[in-house]
């Protein structure tokens, strides 16, 4: 039957009033350091069903609509419960419940009415719908195995009561967890962009691209084809487990991957992501992906094309963000083929080019040792063999400052490493106009660094002050100082633009990009600054900006942290005697 109990005496109910409080707070305190979503169900069941003093305590979750899941229990059937699915309309107690939005209860359990009573041997229960923001997200049942009038008025109120707080608390967590996720694929996806600035070859770059997405979507496998004219092969392949990947790789030349290459053809003809359900024996890799929905997102580039094949989860399917999310982190894919062309192309045409430029050099070097060349003639071929010289170091600096490097960490000397950034962008700055007064302090301490990435970042801050000044004032000027203070190595860019925006104080933990004027149409401003923060936070340091005051002009500070050796100790580690 259902209603109203025996009515509790005063002082029990003053009593029970007391524990029920000391309820939700104990449940808001232990929720408070940031319990998962998971945590926090379990405590809920633990100690609401304590509270009841309950056979069994049940949760089940919402699945519009017209599904309910097991969510989480304690006591009673729980191992049974979790997972478990039903229709509504086999849960007539609980559908009540969820329509009226109220909470209530059901003593003396009528089997032939509710026959999910008999199955989880409840004589009476109590109901309470989990509402969040207005929607039904579920429901919370107590039940008990003995007693046929067990629940009473006055359980109602606090089930309602309970069940508000928790939807509180589920979505609070909800939402801090929805937080740290978007901040956790933040920094994969800008640790995919780091990466892929220090590496050339193809293969690795769409390694880095497997990997950084298998890491965002916590797939078992992440797999990347590609090929021409619809002739794919597995060109990348990374899995949780490194053997895994290492014998999916070794599959390359056999026909165990004819399925995933088919896939990876549809999705190219698809032109859009596609899903496909797959099981061990049709993907033929074993137990160890599950069977589930994959996901297929096609690239192209001018002459290649292919598609990033992620394989099914054992959690949960793919949302419709992660799904998007796959598309777009597959075009890094054809970013990565596109580069690796483009820095073969670039790097053996600057190969050639040094290579006249050595012949010039030394035909002209040649010449001017020869005494029968008349003097007016050599000093023209001195001119000739100077710049050929200079030239020649141009490019030298170039291909030293695009060759990928693995990223290193060991004792340097800055005020070289700011010489060479200096030497690489000297041609652009001198058509400017820009003057640049370099200041560089002596006998710096060390730092532990990589010379490859901050010659970048050097060169990336002084291309876009370089920008910044050349189209605004009459005499555009970059002052550039290195010194030490505070235990770090001082690089100070101060320029005189004009126009700096609002007034920016001295940042350190976050990094809003300053306001710069579009550069004009042809020219390259560089890394984005924010990327050059990056670099510099990973090594350690910092990267500080303000308006100059007074006078116009904008000063960026980069700051490195001292290396624990003296240059002499700091120079053999180096070198590694």
């Amino acid at each position: 039957m259902t209603g109203a109990g025996p009515i509790l005496r005063l002082s029990e109910r003053a009593s029970d009033d007391a524990r029920f409080c000391e309820l939700l707070l104990g449940f808001s305190a232990a929720a408070s350091p940031g319990l998962s979503s998971r945590e926090l169900l379990q405590l809920f069941c633990r100690r609401g069903r304590a509270y009841f003093g309950a056979t069994a305590a049940y949760l089940w979750q919402f699945l519009p609509p017209d599904q309910l899941e097991g969510w989480e229990a304690d006591g009673g059937m729980a191992e049974q419960f979790r997972g478990m699915r039903l229709k509504t309309a086999e849960t007539a107690f609980l559908v009540e419940a969820i329509q009226s939005r109220k909470a209530r209860y059901v003593n003396s359990l009528d089997v032939s009415r509710y026959p999910l009573a008999a199955k989880f041997e409840a004589r009476s229960a109590l109901i309470a719908p989990l509402v969040v923001v207005g929607n039904v997200i579920g429901a919370a049942v107590w039940t008990h195995s003995a007693d046929p009038d067990y629940f009473r008025e006055d359980h109602v109120e606090k089930a309602a009561i309970l069940a508000g707080q928790l939807g509180a608390l589920v979505e609070t967590a909800r939402l801090r967890e929805q937080t740290r996720e978007e901040e956790r694929r933040s920094e994969v996806l800008l640790d995919l962009a780091r990466s892929m600035r220090g590496a050339a070859e193809a293969s690795r770059l769409l390694s880095l691209v497997a990997e950084k997405l298998r890491l965002l979507l916590q797939s078992p496998l992440v797999c990347v084809f590609a090929g021409a004219g619809g002739g794919f092969q597995l060109a990348a392949a990374e899995a949780w487990d490194p053997a895994l990947s290492a014998s999916i790789l070794a599959r390359r030349e056999g026909k165990g991957l004819d399925f995933a290459a088919d896939i990876s053809r549809r999705a190219v003809a698809a032109g859009e992501l596609i899903t496909v359900s797959v099981n061990p024996a049709s993907h033929r890799l074993g137990d160890v992906v599950p069977a589930g929905t994959l996901l297929a997102a096609p690239f192209s580039t001018s002459s290649e094309e292919g598609a990033v094949l992620v394989y099914p989860r054992r959690e949960a399917t793919f949302t419709g963000e992660e799904k998007t999310l796959a598309g777009a982190v597959a075009t890094f894919a054809a970013l990565a083929l596109s580069s690796a062309g483009l820095f073969k192309t670039a790097s053996s045409a600057a190969h050639e080019v040094n290579n006249l430029l050595t012949a010039i050099a030394g035909f002209a070097g040649l010449l001017v040792e020869n005494p029968e060349v008349p003097e007016s003639t050599r000093k023209n071929l001195r001119v000739i063999l100077e710049e050929a010289e200079s030239t020649q170091q141009s490019v030298q600096n170039l291909l030293r400052f695009a060759r990928p490097k693995p990223v290193e960490r060991r004792p340097i000397e800055v005020n070289p490493v700011l010489k060479r950034a200096l030497e690489l962008g000297s041609y652009d700055r001198d058509n400017r106009g820009v003057s640049v007064i370099a200041n560089f302090g002596r006998r710096l301490p060390w730092v532990l660094g990589d010379a490859h990435r901050l010659q970048q970042v050097f060169w990336n801050l002084l291309n876009n002050a370089c920008h910044a000044v050349g189209a605004q004032v009459e005499a555009p000027r970059i002052e550039i100082t290195t010194g030490s203070r505070d235990g770090a190595v001082e690089v100070t860019f101060r320029d005189n633009r004009s126009a700096t925006g609002r007034p920016d104080p001295v940042f350190e933990s976050s990094y809003p990009e300053p306001s710069y004027p579009a550069p004009p149409a042809g020219d390259e401003a560089g890394l984005g600054l924010s990327i050059c923060y990056g670099i510099v936070k990973e090594l350690g340091g910092e990267i500080l900006c303000q308006n100059n005051a007074p006078g116009p002009g904008r000063t960026f500070v980069v700051r490195l942290p001292v290396e624990g050796a003296q240059p002499e100790a700091a120079r053999q580690a180096g070198s590694g005697k």
